[in-house]
């Protein structure tokens, strides 16, 4: 995955493993030699906030597009704001082809765009532009 730039999409309810499936992912990709990051959405877009509010975000964005896998937990949990629109734009596009990210989700891909809001940067920042697997995780019976 990560060696060929893939994305994945982990998906499913409350409870099923998401975060763990991500973090154990994330975990065996740096024995193997690529850089990792996890984080959730939330804290993310507040540092990106905090960037752009000192002058750093380039710098983050930066620091951002040169890890190998960016795992981002909790994905279109509520809309995305203007700049948050921005700033993941900015990520997916110095991520393409070059990076691969993986997202958690309790929300199906085709209930992004109501979260993101922009029809363009939805687009832009969803499977349309990205070779993807989705990962879809249920809670046993």
């Amino acid at each position: 995955m990560v060696r060929n730039h893939e994305h994945i999409f982990v998906l499913g309810p409350t409870g099923v493993g998401k975060s763990f499936v991500a973090s154990a992912l994330a975990q065996k990709a740096c024995p193997d030699g690529y850089s990792a990051l996890y984080t959730r959405a939330a804290a993310l877009f507040r540092d990106l906030a905090m960037a752009r509010a000192d002058g750093s975000l380039r710098l983050l964005l930066a620091k951002l597009s040169r890890i190998d896998l960016l795992v981002i937990d909790d994905w279109a949990m509520a809309p995305l704001s203007e700049p948050e629109r921005r700033d993941f734009w900015e990520i997916c596009e110095g991520r393409y082809q070059t990076r691969s990210i993986m997202l958690t989700s309790q929300l199906p891909v085709a209930r992004w765009h109501e979260q993101i809001v922009d029809p363009t940067v939805a687009d832009g920042s969803s499977t349309a532009s990205f070779t993807t697997r989705t990962a879809s995780l249920f809670a046993a019976p």
